[in-house]
Parts: structure tokens; C-alpha cells; sequence
């Protein structure tokens, strides 16, 4: 199982200490007590919770307290995403761990979203508390076979009888010297393989036995995607509607350009609203359309999978508006617009670098105007104003 696999494959990057023996005070493992720690998780629905991902560490270390909830500096953060995986289908988990060191991130896949969870939970336990980890993983495991040794004693081995060769032709010195000769290349090889390996071990050892307040930390991996805050750039297209600028209803559509990151969203955006024709009781009539650029700021609270922007700003732009027939003098107008917005988004991560998006925004207006034909009102700007975006952003 691949969180078996994984928890060996860590546990044996550090050389076990032998009774009696001195420890280099910069390899030994080192773990707080108690230890405080924050989780941070998301996952599709149908995936293992939050709950269940800290069930399952507390079943590797039985004495451990639950993950603070505070906003008071913590020993680790563990922060755990998993999604689709647009490459080769199944699931991807990104995991970081962050300390008093630093971070550290890596990404792995299956095609199970329970095994990705079982091996997040793996990692959180091995990294708060390895010692503890090693243990309840050890029980876990079934015993080994026992050996000839622990069988009893075993009778040696009969001596072998000397032997006395003559080597009474040239051909069988010949056999004899290349017999030798490929035993000296034999033994020279092993020596050599026996120094790489020593070798090898030295350099895990020396990359795993770095001081730190934690010890145990995840290499980043070829696609690692950096910080988990490092900032991101999102370009949406979305279909607007709504009531405003003027007072009636309108549609449009949208765009959009945002850099965003785990906690908050900065925004700029723009759209147009499609020429409508509004008319009076005598049959004069006019076409109104309208287009705005405007700026927004958010925090983006995330529960689960899914982003809920928490946006303010504000927005400009011009409504234009020009006679229609059978209206005897057809001119154009202008109306400069400005307006505050206030409202809640969603941004639901369907693919790794593809969101779905979704905006309501209250729209107060700062300035007032209003068109007429002849000496009567055709409409006026809205006092107040509704816009609902629908669309999709491409994650960069």
C-alpha cells in the first residue's frame, strides 16, 4: 500500500542508533512537546474530510492533541489540496509543511483519492512525532519469518577435504591464472560497488540529518508548484446580467484579469451591456448600451475545494444612448458612470489550471443623469444596480 511504502521509505532515510552509542546532536530527531500544529485541508466531495484525515493521525500517534484552530504561531502547517489530475486522470495531492526552517512541497498522484489521503495523514504523523510513528507502524507490521538462528543450533558444517591439485599441463595454468584473474576483477567490482553504496548512504544521510525544529521534511519534487501563497494569474470571460446602470435590465458580457493566491484575490475587470431599446407611451424611442472598467479586492475564505471571494471596489465607464424612429430629432447622448460594488464570488477549481466562476455584486451608483426626448424622461441611472457574472478562468 502506498502509505505503508511511503512512511518506510522515510523512516529509512535516517541510520538507526545503536545501543550505547553517542548521537550527533545535529542528526538526532528532534519533535516539540507538545507538539502545536494547524491543518489545512481540501477535497472533492466524496473524498476523506478534514475530520478523517486527523482521525487517522491520531491513530499513528495515540497521545497527540487535535490540530489548533487559533491564529497563534504553530510548530507545523500542514496544508493539503486534493483534485483531479488533468494529466493523467485519477487524483493529484499537492502537500506542504512549513516550520520555524521553512517550507518544503511536493505533489503525488494515484488513482485513489483514499490512498492520497491515507498518505497525506502519514506524512503529518511521520513529521510531528517520528519515533511514535515508527512504533505503532512497527506493531503494525506482520513478524518476520524466523531464521536457522532462532530455530536452535546448528551442527557446523563438515570440514572439506584438502585437496592437492597439480597443474601438470600449460593449458591447466593457463584455466588456473584466468580463474584468478576473474576473481581479482570479481572482488575489485564488489569493492568498488561496496564504496558507491557506502557513498550513497553518506549523501542521504547528510540530506536527511539537517537540523531543524521538526527534522523530517518533504524533497520538493520535479513538479513542485512552488509556495502554496506564491501568487497566481487567473483570466476569466463571463456572461453578465442584471439591473443598471440604467433603470431597466440588461445584458453583457465580461473579462476579466485577477492575480490571486490562498487568502486573497486582486482583480480588474471589465464588461459591455448590450444595446436595449427602451420606449415612451407615444412610440418615441431610444437604444441604450453601456461599458465599465472597474478594480476589486477580496479575501477568499476556502472551505473544502471551493473559493468564496469576499469582494469590494469600484468600476466607471459611459452609457450611451441614441433616438431611435419614428423620434423626429435622432441624436446621441453620453452619461459618464461610476459606482461602488459590494458582494460575494465563487471560484470552484474544476481542473488544476481551469476554474468555474460565479459573481453577485451590489452596484451603487456615485453620480445621476438621465436621457429624455423632447422635454420627457426616457430613463434615468439607477440609484441603485445588480450584477451577476457566470463564466470560467483559466488558471496560469
Amino acid at each position: 500500500m502506498l502509505p505503508l511504502a511511503l512512511a518506510l521509505h522515510v523512516l529509512a532515510a535516517s541510520p538507526p542508533a545503536t545501543a550505547g552509542a553517542v548521537q550527533d546532536p545535529e542528526i538526532e530527531v528532534q519533535r516539540p512537546s507538545p507538539a502545536l500544529w494547524r491543518l489545512d485541508w481540501r477535497a472533492p466531495l466524496g473524498c476523506p474530510t478534514r475530520e478523517q484525515i486527523i482521525a487517522e493521525i491520531r491513530s499513528y500517534l495515540p497521545t497527540l492533541d487535535g490540530p489548533t484552530t487559533s491564529a497563534r504561531p504553530v510548530e507545523l502547517q500542514l496544508d493539503a489540496t486534493l483534485g483531479r489530475d488533468a494529466e493523467g486522470g485519477g487524483y493529484r495531492a499537492r502537500v506542504e509543511l512549513r516550520d520555524s526552517r521553512g517550507r518544503s512541497a511536493r505533489v503525488i498522484r494515484s488513482e485513489s483519492c483514499r490512498e492520497l489521503a491515507d498518505a497525506v495523514a502519514l506524512i503529518g504523523a511521520v513529521t510531528l512525532d517520528p519515533l511514535l510513528a515508527a512504533r505503532t507502524i512497527h506493531t503494525e507490521l506482520p513478524a518476520p519469518p524466523p531464521t536457522q538462528a532462532e530455530d536452535g543450533p546448528q551442527p557446523p558444517p563438515p570440514p572439506q577435504p584438502p585437496t592437492d591439485e597439480v597443474l601438470d599441463t600449460p593449458a591447466a595454468a593457463t584455466d588456473a591464472r584466468s580463474d584468478v584473474n576473474a576473481r581479482s576483477d570479481v572482488d575489485a567490482r564488489s569493492d568498488v560497488d561496496a564504496r558507491s553504496d557506502v557513498n550513497a548512504r553518506s549523501d542521504v544521510d547528510a540530506r536527511t540529518s539537517q537540523p531543524g525544529s521538526l527534522g523530517i521534511h518533504l524533497a520538493p519534487s520535479d513538479d513542485d508548484e512552488g509556495p502554496a501563497r506564491r501568487p497566481r494569474v487567473g483570466l476569466g470571460i463571463h456572461g453578465l446580467g442584471g439591473f443598471g446602470p440604467v433603470l431597466a435590465g440588461f445584458g453583457g458580457v465580461g473579462g476579466s484579469f485577477a492575480v490571486f493566491a490562498s487568502r486573497w484575490r486582486a482583480q480588474l475587470e471589465g464588461g459591455w451591456w448590450a444595446p436595449r431599446t427602451l420606449r415612451l407611451d407615444d412610440g418615441a424611442a431610444g437604444e441604450i448600451q453601456a461599458w465599465r472598467l472597474g478594480a476589486r479586492a477580496c479575501f477568499v475564505p476556502t472551505p473544502g475545494a471551493v473559493e468564496l471571494p469576499l469582494c469590494a471596489g469600484a468600476e466607471g465607464g459611459q452609457v450611451l444612448a441614441r433616438g431611435l424612429a419614428p423620434t423626429t430629432e435622432i441624436e446621441s447622448a453620453t452619461q459618464p458612470w461610476a459606482a461602488l460594488s459590494l458582494g460575494p464570488g465563487l471560484r470552484w477549481p474544476i481542473l488544476s489550471r481551469l476554474a468555474l466562476s460565479a459573481d453577485l455584486s451590489l452596484v451603487l451608483p456615485v453620480v445621476r443623469g438621465a436621457f429624455v426626448i423632447g422635454e420627457r424622461e426616457l430613463t434615468s441611472l439607477t440609484p441603485v444596480g445588480v450584477n451577476v457574472g457566470l463564466g470560467v478562468e483559466l488558471r496560469i
